[in-house]
């Protein structure tokens, strides 16, 4: 069982691997700012989780004006690869570019630009062997 932390933790490492993706990747152009936590649960059905959390790997919120990415906790004690982190990062930046279409949050343009984040089949296998259910087109 992942213990749950009540407020998010930032840290340097992912602060670095957010900020050189951001400029690598979106010219710097997205607003948010990346903690370990627990995600939400997505109301859109499409992620899920380890079994006693049923939260999805990492998730894309916003609340008061502010945004965040939350990367499971459970991921920094299993010292996921960099390339799950970085995978996760990615996906969830895409949130911020592409808008839902008719309600969901995946929509054409999104998968597009999904399937060509550098080592995705990789993490998701990862990810999938660790509990984790993942989205897949």
């Amino acid at each position: 069982m992942v213990a749950r932390n009540l407020k998010p933790v930032r840290d340097i490492k992912l602060d670095k691997y957010f900020s050189k993706l951001n400029d690598d990747s979106f010219n710097g152009k997205i607003r948010a700012t990346p903690y370990w936590g627990i995600p939400s649960v997505a109301p859109h059905g499409c992620n899920g989780g380890l079994e006693d959390d049923h939260a999805p790997p990492a998730s894309y919120e916003e609340s008061k004006g502010e945004v965040s990415i939350i990367i499971h906790q459970y991921l920094l004690a299993r010292s996921a690869p960099k390339y799950v982190v970085l995978y996760l990062l990615h996906h969830e930046c895409l949130h911020q570019v592409y808008e839902p279409e008719d309600g969901d949050p995946h929509g054409p343009l999104f998968r597009e630009q999904e399937v060509l984040i550098p080592n995705r089949d990789k993490a998701i296998g990862w990810l999938k062997k660790s509990g984790f259910s993942t989205v897949d087109w």
